[in-house]
């Protein structure tokens, strides 16, 4: 896993240079504030005041023709305008130009971390709660913009404010100076008691406010088992719980930022009211003017800001990194299935498992050396009962879930890791068994499987599925919107437009799990008679229990407790005692 630093420059490596470009214009805008107070220098010393101007100094330089102190004042009072305009315009083109940074920033971030999401296999949300990486997406990953903008930047410009304010301090009376400096390492001593503290509490709202996300996308997914259990009190107490401890948990957070801001409010205000004291003890002894000394209680008053700026920006970076540590585990997750391959077409479409074991993430067994062969262009059926380990074998041909523990699997004769995995998905139509669409209209859940697909392709693979009758009588027809995961269309008619999808792919493998099982008899009968006419000229895999289908299937794999117990044709297999314990015969 990379360090925190390695991670942040690789990833903000491509704004590099924009980075670079704001944080020239933050020097620009910090030297215009550090020289916005010096004109009342002037204004008190040489215009209300007796001081005269002395030849060689820059104002007399700058203005050697001025014959009286009122018009020196109008040019001071002129100056001091022009600087605050100035300073006013470069302070906005500075915003804007940080926000067009940060967005690109985030943007690409995002971007990156969708797309690792989208390539961390099955088996990694079989052990992760969906919402709580849903919360990182849609929250956690504006954290690397909030580390520059909130923290990074603000602590660069802080810095710079602070180290042109002390130059010009320097000038003015070093001994005040050096009194003023003495403060940092108090303010210091007080980021470092807070950070931890900062930190554990960060983690803690962070886990919380995941916590809570998650709870309401599985309470609103499960909404209707809720409701039918009548468990709607219950559900609403147990948000009540998580609430609370988030909310009390944010306003800890907030308790110690407010108490590290006042520590260090109570520290600037008695060191600088213990500087000015002894700026007018200078003053009185005849070594500061009055103008200088007002103008260096201006600028040590502007000192306070920046100050307290890096103390937020601190605090941001602190809560920031906490999320960006959790963002990271999107790019480190050791379950993400590695695409090497470099095949680009798959030719021959025969499939062989050679002793294939594979393993969940506790440990347990789900496959255990499994090994038979499916021809080119024939029918295969996985035959077994509940747990058996089907669904995780054929999840494994698409590598939809990470790789075997052991053995290989062949497609055409070559290790499906030798194709690109673009190319063996594209091979493949997959029916899964959850039969989960998106929120779209019917039209587009089908064509979902093939990108250039025209009305008469949908009409075809719709009809292939027994779902264009259903459809029509719908009011908008094909244009009739399927609702969240499909919850407007009924079981059945939710795995008939899974099954459209995959044939409007026109892939030359087609891979079924539980194709029949939520259709209703006279439905199934004519589904299952597209799918055989449809599956004749490609290599076909069928997860199904059904006596219809297994009797015209070229082989019968029987499995249990992750193993092949038996394999061979339906006449073959019929004629052993055991064998009906694993079929379900539906006249």
């Amino acid at each position: 896993m990379k360090s925190f630093k390695q991670f942040l420059l690789s990833t903000v490596k491509p704004s590099i240079g924009n980075l670079l470009y704001v944080v020239m214009l933050m020097l620009f805008v910090a030297g215009l504030e550090a020289l916005l107070p010096w004109p009342f220098k002037f204004l008190i010393d040489n215009v209300l005041g007796d001081q005269q101007l002395d030849p060689h100094t820059f104002p007399d330089m700058l203005i050697p023709h001025f014959s009286n102190q009122e018009t020196l004042g109008v040019f001071i009072v002129f100056l001091f305008f022009l600087i605050s305009i100035f300073l006013s315009f470069s302070e906005y083109y500075q915003l804007i130009s940080v926000k067009k940074a940060i967005r690109g920033i985030v943007l690409k971030f995002s971007q990156l971390a969708f797309r690792n999401l989208e390539n961390l296999d099955m088996g990694f949300y079989r052990e992760q709660e969906v919402g709580d990486y849903i919360y990182r997406l849609s929250y956690d990953v504006n954290a690397l913009g909030d580390i520059i903008e909130l923290g990074i930047l603000p602590m660069i410009t802080s810095f710079l404010f602070l180290l042109i304010t002390t130059v010009i301090l320097l000038t003015i009376s070093i001994k005040l100076t050096l009194i003023s400096l003495a403060v940092l390492p108090f303010l210091a001593g007080s980021l470092y008691i807070f950070n931890k503290r900062i930190v554990r509490i960060t983690k803690r709202s962070e886990y919380w406010n995941s916590a809570v996300f998650s709870f309401i996308q599985q309470a609103l997914t499960q909404l209707k088992v809720i409701q039918s259990f009548s468990q709607e009190q219950r559900e609403a107490n147990k948000f009540d719980h998580k609430m609370q401890i988030a909310q009390n948990t944010d306003l800890k957070l907030f308790h110690v930022n407010f108490l590290l801001s006042l520590l260090v409010g109570i520290i600037v205000a008695i060191s600088y009211s213990f500087i000015i004291g002894i700026g007018i003890q200078y003053f009185y002894a005849g070594e500061i003017t009055t103008g200088l000394l007002i103008v260096f209680i201006f600028y040590l008053d502007n000192l306070t800001n920046p100050i307290l700026t890096i103390i937020y920006a601190w605090s941001d970076f602190k809560e920031s990194r906490v999320k960006i540590y959790r963002m990271r585990e999107f790019f480190n997750k050791h379950l993400q299935t590695s695409d090497t391959g470099k095949l680009k077409e798959v030719s021959e479409t025969s499939i062989e498992f050679r002793n294939v074991s594979f393993q969940g993430e506790e440990g347990e067994k789900i496959l255990d050396r499994i090994s038979f062969q499916v021809k080119q262009n024939t029918l295969t059926v996985l035959v077994g009962v509940s747990g058996s380990g089907k669904t995780s074998l054929i999840s494994l041909i698409s590598r939809l879930i990470s790789e075997p523990t052991s053995g290989e699997i062949l497609i055409g004769g070559k290790n499906i890791k030798e194709y690109s995995i673009e190319v063996l998905r594209k091979s493949i139509a997959y029916v899964p068994q959850e039969n989960v669409l998106f929120n779209d209209t019917i039209r587009n859940v089908i064509s979902f499987g093939k990108f250039n697909a025209t009305e008469e392709d949908i009409h075809k693979a719709a009809k292939l599925a027994v779902a264009d009758e259903f459809i029509k009588e719908h009011p908008h027809g094909y244009n009739f919107h399927v609702g969240e995961e499909g919850n407007y269309l009924s079981g059945g008619q939710r795995q008939r437009l899974s099954i459209a999808r995959a044939f409007i792919k026109d892939a030359k493998i087609l891979i079924f799990d539980e194709p029949l099982s939520s259709l209703d008899i006279q439905t199934r009968a004519q589904v299952w008679k597209n799918i055989h006419t449809v599956s004749k000229n490609k290599t076909t895999i069928i997860v199904t229990n059904i006596l219809d289908v297994i009797t015209q299937a070229d082989q019968v794999i029987v499995m249990s407790k992750g193993k092949i117990v038996e394999m061979g044709k339906y006449e073959e297999l019929a004629k052993k005692s055991n064998f009906f314990h694993f079929v379900v015969k539906i006249d």
